[in-house]
């Protein structure tokens, strides 16, 4: 199909295109899309999954960076709207219908950038109530991580108050094309109602950055006489819970 498109996928947007219609079909159902489901799909590829997101929503938009791709895929979809945009420069209330209401969000991201946007879906005021994402299997260990691990840090930090999050499915190498260098993961994200208001998460994501960008000292050396009074000062910013992390910001 690449060659009759003249396509090649291109290793600076990460491209590695899913070909496993089996498996598109198992990431498309985790994401439990009903047909009055507004749904925005990131990174589509040759259209794997939107093949199969269209049979289940009157409702479904995607965003594609590569141009090329966009086109066909607006050829061969003509009944979806295709924005040919990177994920990270799209207003997601200009490309949602007003008054859509709650809003679902699935696809195959990136791995240079993945990080980057499931922070940037945190942020939204109008963040989706489900999102399904394939991303590198490191990337997804710090999305799950416990207090106390390695893989606990900024990006666990900045995500797990807005969603609870869980591994659904590790993918082998051998569903995508090109094979890519690393092994792959489908994360599924549940919205949860963080408690914090919007000054108090602004200080929250202070005090997370901050506390991470020296995470092998212990929380008494890196805020001094401003450590907040639950946080104990023997601590090393990997050891505190997101819970504890929270309460500090209040």
């Amino acid at each position: 199909m690449l060659q009759e498109l003249n396509l090649r996928p291109s290793r600076r947007l990460g491209q590695n295109y899913l070909h496993d219609q089996n498996l598109a079909r198992i990431i498309v159902d985790f994401a439990r899309v009903g047909p009055e489901d507004a749904v925005v799909e990131i990174g589509p590829g040759l259209g794997a999954l939107t093949e199969i997101l269209r049979e289940k929503t009157n409702s479904l938009r995607v965003v594609e960076k590569d141009t090329r791709a966009a086109e066909w895929l607006r050829a061969r979809f003509p009944d979806i709207q295709v924005a040919a945009s990177d994920a990270l420069e799209v207003d997601f209330n200009v490309l949602l219908a007003p008054g859509s209401g709650p809003w679902i969000c699935i696809g195959n991201l990136p791995y240079s950038t993945a990080s980057r946007m499931m922070v940037m879906f945190c942020e939204l005021p109008n963040r989706p109530i489900r999102m399904v994402f394939t991303v590198q299997r490191e990337v997804a260990d710090r999305l799950v991580a416990k207090p106390g691990s390695a893989d606990y840090g900024l990006l666990t930090l900045l995500t797990q108050p807005f969603y609870s999050i869980h591994s659904l499915r590790q993918l082998p190498t051998s569903v995508f094309y090109p094979e890519p260098d690393v092994l792959s993961t489908v994360v599924g994200f549940e919205r949860v109602e963080c408690a914090l208001a919007p000054a108090q998460l602004a200080k929250y994501r202070g005090l997370v950055k901050n506390a991470f960008q020296k995470r092998r000292k212990t929380l008494r050396a890196i805020f001094a006489k401003e450590l907040p009074a639950n946080l104990r000062p023997d601590a090393r910013p990997e050891d505190v819970p997101v819970e504890a992390w929270l309460e500090a910001a209040k």
